[in-house]
């Protein structure tokens, strides 16, 4: 017969709560949990109010009436990273309403807190649905603005390359929106965008091509955008594109694209001995 072994588990300090379990099916419930010091309990509240927004239009109205929108705004500040991708993914997809859209545009820090997620440090699911949350508030011209103001150009030129699809969906998408304002055209050439843009042509994903056929559109209507265009050979890349039967549903859209660049005599020069090719 072994020894007993003496036990030498400590009973916890009696300053320190046993481990509580809540489950809740109440959308208030999980707001609160929102503020709560604890960071595990944030991150479940931010991750299970992402997928209670995602089912419909209503829920997202919902939280915003609860007052989700300020501890989301917080917590994407937040020190640790968990925490900062739940509640961007949630906040991000709230964005696609418009009364949360008109409630963030009344925050003045809040567009700059979206654009900080956008730095190299972090992860590709805080890019896709910071990303995703810019693409949705660039729908507004005072939106578009206040994304210029707080830098955010440069950061989506950047995501154009990201290995991740999704998040280069959302990165064109927000182009797409911004370059309808006249300054974005000329930051985008400034940022060495206007290739990485023409180069999401060849994407295997229609919805990047189209994407980026709609934001060469929106950029060709620069005069310098034309220019830097010619010399990467754009006009050789859109009668490619023409040239190729598979790619017809784009098109139409090329022809756009071509429609600005031929604008200039320059053009018309450079086209020219292509078509005789």
């Amino acid at each position: 017969m072994g020894k007993k072994v003496k036990k030498d588990e400590k009973p916890p300090p009696d300053d320190v709560f046993d481990t509580l379990l809540v489950e809740s099916r109440q959308a208030a419930t999980v707001v609160l949990m929102l503020t709560s010091p604890e960071e595990d309990v944030q991150s479940k509240a931010c991750e299970a109010i992402y997928k209670f927004v995602e089912k419909c239009d209503e829920n997202k109205k919902l939280l915003l009436d609860l007052g989700a929108v300020d501890p989301l705004l917080n917590l994407i500040a937040g020190e640790d990273r968990i925490v900062r991708r739940h509640a961007i993914m949630a906040l991000g997809v709230m964005c696609a309403h418009p009364e949360v859209r008109k409630t963030l545009r009344k925050r003045p820090d809040s567009i700059q807190a979206i654009v900080s997620l956008l730095n190299p440090e972090e992860d590709s699911v805080i890019h896709e649905f910071a990303a995703l949350g810019l693409s949705l508030m660039a729908t507004e011209f005072t939106s578009k603005v206040a994304i210029h103001e707080a830098g955010g150009v440069e950061p989506l030129v950047r995501l154009l390359t990201s290995s991740d699809p999704d998040v280069q969906k959302n990165a064109i998408e927000a182009m797409a929106q911004l370059v309808m304002d006249y300054q974005a055209r000329g930051m985008v050439r400034e940022f060495d965008g206007l290739q990485h843009v023409l180069d999401l042509i060849k994407s295997e994903y229609a919805i990047i091509q189209r994407l980026a056929l709609l934001t060469l559109d929106r950029l060709t209507q620069d005069g310098e955008n034309r220019r830097v265009l010619r010399e990467i050979e754009a006009i050789g890349r859109m009668l490619d594109v023409l040239a190729t039967p598979t790619l017809s549903d784009l098109h139409v859209m090329v022809v756009m694209v071509l429609a600005n660049l031929l604008e200039d005599t320059e053009s018309l020069e450079v086209s020219g001995p292509l078509k005789l090719q």
